[in-house]
C-alpha cells in the first residue's frame, strides 16, 4: 500500500476505514434494541475499529518514509527511526496544542493498533492492558466525557489500572477524531472525513 500517492492512501484507506468504523459503531444501539443480531454487530464494529486504528496509526509510517512533514528535528543525517519518532512527536505536539488531555492520543491509538496488528503488545506500554482486551464494546462514560452517553454501547480502548489510576476507557471514536484532526492540521492537503 506504500505505493499509493499519500493523499490517495489517506482517502481510500485511512478515511474509508474510519467511516466504516463510525457506521458500524452507530449501528450498535439499534442492534442492541433488536437483540437478534447484536453479537454480529459487535464483531462488525470491532473489525472496523481494528482496521481503522491500524490504518490511521500507521499513516505516520507513510508520512515518515516520504518525509511529508517539513522541518522535523532529527539528527544530521536523520535515520529512518529518528524521522518516524519525530513524525509521531509532531502529531502529539499538534494534539497537545488542540486539547492538553489529547496529547497522548496518538500513542494510545498506536498501542491499541499494534496489539491488534501483531497479537502482542509492545514491551513498554503506557496505557493498554497487557493481559486482557485492548478494544471492547461497553456502555460506559469514556474519559473526558468524550464518546457516546454511558447508556449507549461504544468501542473503547481499555487502559489498565496502574499505580493509583483506576482502569480507564477512552472512546475510540474521540481518539480517532482527534488524531485525524491533528493530521489535517499539518497542512498536507489531507481531506477531512
Amino acid at each position: 500500500m506504500g505505493q499509493l500517492p499519500y493523499r490517495q492512501h489517506w482517502d481510500a484507506l485511512v478515511l474509508q476505514s474510519y467511516r466504516s468504523f463510525l457506521q458500524a459503531e452507530d449501528r450498535l444501539p439499534l442492534a442492541l434494541a433488536d437483540g437478534d443480531n447484536y453479537e454480529s454487530a459487535c464483531f462488525e464494529a470491532l473489525r472496523h475499529a481494528m482496521s481503522g486504528s491500524i490504518f490511521l496509526y500507521h499513516f505516520s509510517d507513510i508520512a515518515a518514509v516520504r518525509n511529508l512533514i517539513p522541518n522535523l528535528v532529527v539528527g544530521n543525517p536523520g535515520t529512518s527511526k529518528q524521522v518516524l519518532q519525530a513524525t509521531r512527536q509532531r502529531i502529539s505536539d499538534v494534539l497537545r496544542a488542540s486539547q492538553m488531555h489529547q496529547q497522548d492520543y496518538h500513542k494510545l491509538l498506536g498501542e491499541a493498533a499494534n496489539a491488534v496488528k501483531h497479537g502482542v503488545l509492545d514491551h513498554q506500554t503506557t496505557y493498554v492492558d497487557r493481559s486482557g482486551m485492548v478494544l471492547a464494546i461497553m456502555s460506559v462514560q469514556a474519559q473526558h466525557g468524550e464518546g457516546k452517553l454511558a447508556s449507549q454501547p461504544q468501542v473503547v480502548i481499555r487502559a489498565e489500572a496502574r499505580g493509583h489510576q483506576p482502569e480507564r476507557h477512552f472512546s475510540l471514536r474521540a481518539v480517532m477524531d482527534a488524531v485525524i484532526g491533528a493530521w489535517c492540521g499539518l497542512q498536507l492537503g489531507l481531506s477531512l472525513p
